[in-house]
């Protein structure tokens, strides 16, 4: 839903930064959902996978969970640094407007 109301706010008449910012918020929140449904999916994986008597599968599901973990943690960075480069162009939008 947040998704969508900055896409509604960017189709407004706005100034350009406002709109990078926009398309950069969007994008990290889109990385963030990514990310959750990557741990959602390891959850998953897990909870129907994961067999205490069978060391095989066993150590198969651990490894694919950890390979899910590792890409969680990936897009949650790519989200964060979007996030952060939204961030940092409001603070120069501000900057030169004072």
């Amino acid at each position: 839903e947040a998704i969508n109301k900055l896409r509604i706010a960017k189709e407004k008449n706005v100034n350009q930064d406002y709109h990078e910012y926009l398309d950069l918020k969007i994008l990290a929140l889109e990385k963030y959902v990514e990310a959750f449904e990557e741990r959602r999916q390891a959850a998953i994986l897990l909870r129907d996978g994961y067999d205490p008597k069978n060391a095989a599968r066993r150590e198969q599901v651990i490894a694919a969970f950890k390979q899910r973990e590792e890409k969680f943690k990936e897009i949650l960075e790519e989200g964060r640094i979007l996030s952060e480069q939204a961030n940092q162009l409001a603070i120069e939008s501000l900057n030169r407007k004072s």
